[in-house]
């Protein structure tokens, strides 16, 4: 790219920022048409958010609504089976998880499922990137099999066996939203 094509992207780049209105719609707005079109990485990500607000509601009837949306949206996006959506839903788990132990567990359990979908796990290519940027004991040659092992230690086995018992009824269309 020529210094010159930087420059002119550089100072459309400012004229949008600066403007008032935004041409192509809100971040939010995307975010919405993506959950509408039942996109699953954008549920999944809806769903997160929803997740990490069930712990800090007033009543436990604004908990229990906001968990229950949570689930239907993550049991939406895993209409697809997709590795890398399963992946992300790791996290959604634990946030809906009240036990600290279990909930670390369950991240590990679903990021252990999408790479059981895949050969070379590539759902966790970015996972792994970032999470090796702030774990120091990570080694090049690691792999996120090798990292969730690591990291689980003695409950790898549990782990292995639920992300099995994960895929199977999610396979076998007998996951519900409320397994979440």
């Amino acid at each position: 790219m020529e210094t010159d094509d930087v420059g002119r992207l550089q100072r459309r780049c400012q004229r949008l920022r600066a403007g008032a209105q935004t041409p192509f719609g809100t971040a939010r707005e995307w975010l919405d048409a993506a959950i509408q079109a039942r996109y699953p990485v954008a549920q999944v990500s809806a769903s997160l958010n929803k997740a990490m607000q069930v712990r800090q509601q007033p009543t436990p009837e604004a908990s229990n609504a906001l968990r229950q949306d949570a689930q239907q949206l993550a049991f939406e996006a895993l209409r697809t089976h997709d590795p890398d959506v399963m992946a992300r839903m790791g996290d959604v788990a634990a946030n809906l998880v009240s036990d600290p132990e279990e909930a670390r567990k369950v991240a590990w359990v679903w990021r252990l499922a999408a790479c059981q979908r895949e050969t070379a796990c590539d759902s966790m290519t970015d996972w792994l990137r970032l999470f090796c940027n702030i774990d120091t004991q990570c080694q090049p040659f690691e792999t996120p099999v090798d990292i969730i092992r690591r990291k689980s230690g003695n409950d790898f086995d549990e782990i292995e066996r639920r992300a099995r018992e994960l895929n199977e009824k999610i396979d076998a269309g007998t996951f519900e939203a409320g397994d979440l």
